[in-house]
């Protein structure tokens, strides 16, 4: 009875004692219960070199707080990786592990002063300096040259050394003193940037570089001038060359078409094989390893961006409408000496660490501006007439005008000379071996004998023309019958001024006999480029000795050309009451050349 008693107590203990363990203990720990142990992880830093960082705890579930960023001498802190060689970004802040994060660290740039230099500039007119206080003072737009705006894109280590003349070739330059100042001062760690192309395409003895047989071994080539006057001198000298190619000329129709004369590519005739100057100077960078600054392509490229109107802002300008298609101005010479800073700071050449860090493209509100000293030309109708020569008769006059490479002021008998001889004969001379008189694209420099009619006139004026001499054999040189809209009475004038139509010769013989042909008939219209039908090329060219007849002939409003008896081309109508609208001039002339007049008959209708 007892045992059975006692087993029952032990049974209600043991029931009310679960019943106390269901009322109070709860399933899961409470917030404030820390009687359950966490994990903790480990974080270790491992700064590969930099100041030593403490080894972090970080319980389960809390975010790692980072540390105070290392340091490390030379060298810039990156961030944290997870792995070794700090391709892993560590970037997961709650941390479920032990890890090792390593710092990952960039050198910094040693800088090195930089040791001064020479860049010496070497080219043509398009390159050289202009004093603009004392050339060009007649200019809309003066001429600048790149050679010396580029100065402004350079550190103050790099001195620009601007040696570039107007009218030098690659062969020329090494007859002038330039030239001698160069060889004797380029000296090692020096750059030499040459920039040739545009006179070199000229067929004149001093002056051509042919690309025939091109190579720097072969003499009269343009490699050759290249190389041995300026590669090898720089070179010899511890110096480095850089070849340029040279800018465009400017395109009327904004084209810049590869192989146009515009880009340098001059056209094969009969006595030269003609090629691409700018791709000659491309393929002697490469050859020769150098540097090469693509100022053709560069300039073609950016002109292309703007209208043709608008790219006439790069050049000078004679007038506000008459360009120099060949010159820059200040604004155009600024552009490119920026565009040659940027190609520069982009090659691997180690002048690129003399450009400025910071260079911007020039603005026209900053660098196209009017030359203060222009006074826009107007044309005056002669109301004398010159005293430097006399006249048979009172309806004949003389003078020497217009464009002329020199300016004579009032010496004008020093270069040009007029003679009306005993036997009927007139005899005109340009008697400088330099050339005053001469055509080219823009304007027109002439010795003229002539009669003033009024606009509406008809005449008819013929001669039988015999070349005493060749003066200076190129394509600027001239002779024959013209007719113009206006006349300068012995003034220079540099702007381009008239229209005309000519019959005779335009494009005398090279000395050296490369030009086998010359026009025989040419017109300037509405103050354009000279212009010339292919129709009046002839394969024969005038030279001393030689004898032509010659006639124009004007009905109404159209004007009939004749040489040696047979007509040029088709009838002129051509407007000659633009500048003078009251007279027009006809008469004889000469630019470059000596020629002797006979038969001279002239008839008004």
């Amino acid at each position: 009875m007892l045992k059975k008693v006692l087993f029952t107590l032990a049974g209600l203990w043991m029931i009310l004692g679960c019943v106390g363990c269901a009322t109070n203990t709860p399933e899961t720990p409470g917030p404030e219960d820390d009687t359950i142990q966490k994990k903790v992880f480990i974080v270790t830093f491992d700064t590969l070199g930099g100041t030593a960082i403490e080894q972090i705890k970080v319980e389960e579930g809390k975010e790692l707080q980072l540390p105070v960023t290392p340091t490390k001498e030379g060298h810039t802190f990156e961030g944290w990786f997870t792995d070794k060689e700090c391709t892993k970004p560590f970037s997961d802040l709650k941390i479920s592990s032990n890890i090792t994060l390593y710092a990952k660290w960039k050198q910094n740039e040693v800088s090195v002063p930089l040791a001064n230099t020479k860049v010496f500039m070497i080219g043509d007119s398009t390159c050289a300096y202009y004093d603009q206080a004392t050339k060009d003072l007649d200019y809309y737009y003066q001429r600048a040259g790149f050679g010396t705006a580029i100065s402004s894109y350079f550190k103050e280590e790099a001195e620009v050394v601007n040696l570039a003349v107007g009218g030098a070739s690659s062969r020329s330059f090494a007859t002038l003193e330039q030239y001698t100042t160069f060889t004797s001062s380029v000296s090692k760690g020096d750059y030499v940037i040459v920039a040739f192309g545009h006179n070199d395409e000229k067929k004149i003895d001093e002056k051509f570089a042919t690309l025939e047989g091109n190579s720097k071994d072969k003499e009269g080539t343009f490699h050759y001038y290249l190389y041995k006057n300026f590669i090898k001198v720089a070179i010899d000298a511890g110096a480095t060359p850089i070849l340029a190619t040279p800018i465009v000329r400017y395109d009327a129709s904004g084209a810049y078409a590869e192989g146009s004369k515009y880009l340098h590519f001059m056209q094969e005739d009969a006595s030269y094989g003609g090629g691409d100057y700018a791709e000659a100077t491309r393929s002697l960078a490469a050859s020769e390893g150098l540097a090469l600054i693509d100022n053709t392509r560069l300039t073609a490229a950016k002109w292309k961006t703007s209208t043709p109107k608008e790219a006439m802002d790069y050049y000078g300008m004679i007038t506000s409408t008459a360009i120099d298609g060949t010159h820059l101005n200040s604004y155009g010479a600024q552009m490119v000496g920026y565009m040659m800073a940027e190609a520069i700071k982009n090659s691997d050449s180690k002048l690129a660490s003399y450009v400025k860090a910071e260079i911007k493209e020039p603005t026209k509100e900053e660098f196209l501006v009017v030359n203060p000293n222009y006074v826009e030309p107007t044309y005056q109708a002669p109301t004398s007439w010159s005293t430097l020569w006399g006249t048979k008769e009172e309806e004949w006059h003389a003078s020497a005008f217009s464009y002329l490479k020199k300016d004579p002021k009032n010496n004008f008998k020093e270069y040009f000379d007029i003679k009306e001889n005993s036997n009927d004969t007139i005899t005109l001379s340009d008697k400088t071996d330099t050339q005053c008189g001469r055509f080219n694209s823009k304007g027109d420099g002439l010795l003229m004998y002539f009669r003033q009619l009024k606009v509406d006139a008809d005449f008819t004026l013929e001669a039988t023309m015999h070349v005493d001499e060749v003066k200076v054999a190129n394509n600027s040189s001239g002779c024959g019958l013209m007719v113009r809209d206006d006349m300068y009475i012995d003034k220079y004038v540099a702007e381009l001024n008239t229209n005309f139509l000519a019959v005779g010769a335009l494009g005398m013989p090279f000395t050296s006999g490369d030009s086998k042909y010359s026009y025989v008939a040419f017109q300037r219209e509405k103050v354009e480029a000279l212009t010339r039908d292919k129709k009046d090329k002839v394969d024969s060219y005038l030279q001393a000795g030689d004898e032509v007849t010659l006639k124009i002939v004007k009905i109404d409003s159209t004007y009939s050309l004749y040489y040696n008896g047979n007509k040029t081309g088709v009838n002129y109508d051509l407007s000659l009451a633009g500048d003078d609208k009251e007279y027009i001039y006809v008469g004889l002339f000469v630019a470059g050349v000596t020629c002797t007049f006979s038969n001279i008959t002239f008839t008004t209708n």
